[in-house]
């Protein structure tokens, strides 16, 4: 083999000693210096990526703390304060929120009787019959508020009628109806 070498013209044996040079240089870069490369690119992403979430990481309890805050507004809505309250107190609560309710739009509440409805699914039924005493405006002031107070609460009945039909000032009338509310079962 180094008998061929000599007989090599000067210009092909220098031709073949770049060319291995070029190919030990495209070796190197493509096995040892990309690959380092490479990790070093990756290493920084992460580096960069963990130093933004521990700025952000402070914001990201404040978005926690959000949605948790939201998520309890929701159930609020939905079930009102009464959620978790056992059956004879969640009876208790209602009735003094009608009577918060009706002092607030001036209706006279005239009588309450809180009973046992069905069960549908997991679900059982309060029943409240309410008789109320005012004028249309407000009872219907009254019937929107019930749902922002009480929570999720459905009007199952109801019946209104004139009381008294005096010329002299607005006619008072007198509302019944039966008010539901859904807990699950065994609470």
């Amino acid at each position: 083999m180094l008998k061929d070498l000599d007989k090599l013209e000067p210009g092909k044996l220098q031709m073949i000693m770049v060319s291995a040079v070029l190919l030990v240089a495209v070796l190197l870069v493509l096995y040892v210096i990309k690959p380092s490369f490479m990790a070093y690119q990756n290493a920084r992403e992460s580096r960069e990526m963990l130093e933004s979430t521990m700025v952000g990481g402070q914001s990201l309890a404040k978005e926690r703390a959000g949605a948790t805050a939201e998520v309890n507004e929701l159930s609020r809505k939905l079930h009102g304060d009464m959620a978790n309250l056992p059956a004879e107190q969640m009876e208790a609560y209602v009735i003094g929120r009608l009577q918060k309710i009706s002092w607030n739009n001036d209706i006279e509440l005239d009588g309450i009787t809180p009973s046992k409805g069905r069960t549908i699914q997991t679900y059982e039924e309060v029943l409240f019959d309410v008789n109320i005493i005012g004028n249309y405006f407000d009872i219907f002031s009254w019937l929107r508020q019930l749902g922002n107070e009480i929570g999720f609460v459905v009007v199952k009945k109801f019946n209104i009628s004139l009381l008294d039909n005096a010329a002299d000032k607005e006619p008072r009338l007198n509302a019944r109806l039966t008010i539901v509310s859904y807990r699950l079962t065994g609470q």
